[in-house]
């Protein structure tokens, strides 16, 4: 048998299998209020229970969400090249020759044979790497391009987690572990211009994983 108390008559949610024992009270049909008895009271106190148990995971979730966004940023000249370079020869659309041309630019040779009409176009959907605070040698990086993906550890890993993090992206902290990432990066490579020697010719843009506090320093 289902009942609920007639002090709340606009809660929707019914108490269950309360019996004939009186455990919802019987309302005062003069008053219409519910006769204030601990069964009512504790009747009342089931029902929000159960209700908190109910929000309690949507909460966390909300939280969880708040705690984790991203940012869009932009980053120019060297350390967009060496984002570039460092990502592009990771790709799985990239060419050879491209790959040969950024390896060359990173490596500080402007003079490089490439069309002056055309640029290089690197993207990557994310980008998250490593580093160790207890274990300092451990480094790793996972790029993710589209249903492909490419590992790396070692010197090549800190390399690209150093880049990353010349190029603004935040780092967080977690036991034992620093960890930097960001997602949709979208880099314009031009050859031509950037052997003019004039600053410009290397730019990336992407957003940034960044928690609130990793927002509010400097």
């Amino acid at each position: 048998m289902s009942r609920r108390c007639p002090l709340y008559p606009q809660k929707q949610t019914l108490i269950e299998s309360v019996g004939e024992s009186g455990f919802v009270p019987k309302a005062d049909t003069q008053s219409g209020r519910c006769e204030r008895s601990v069964r009512c009271q504790n009747a009342l106190e089931y029902d929000g229970h159960v209700a908190m148990k109910t929000a309690a995971p949507i909460l966390f979730f909300t939280l969880l969400l708040t705690n984790q966004s991203a940012i869009a940023a932009t980053t120019t000249g060297s350390s967009a090249l060496a984002l570039a370079s460092l990502v592009g020869v990771q790709s799985p659309v990239l060419n050879r020759h491209d790959k040969s041309v950024l390896t060359r630019l990173l490596g500080g040779h402007a003079d490089v044979a490439f069309p002056a009409n055309k640029q290089i176009s690197v993207k990557a959907d994310n980008l998250v790497c490593n580093a160790g605070k207890v274990d300092i040698t451990a480094h790793s990086c996972k790029l993710t391009f589209g249903s492909k993906t490419a590992d790396l550890t070692g010197d090549k890993a800190h390399e690209l987690y150093a880049t990353m993090a010349e190029a603004g992206v935040p780092s967080e902290g977690s036991a034992g572990a620093v960890h930097e990432s960001l997602s949709h990066l979208v880099c314009t490579i031009n050859p031509h211009e950037i052997a003019q020697k004039g600053g410009g010719g290397a730019d990336c843009t992407f957003d940034a994983q960044t928690s609130p506090a990793a927002k509010s320093n400097p």
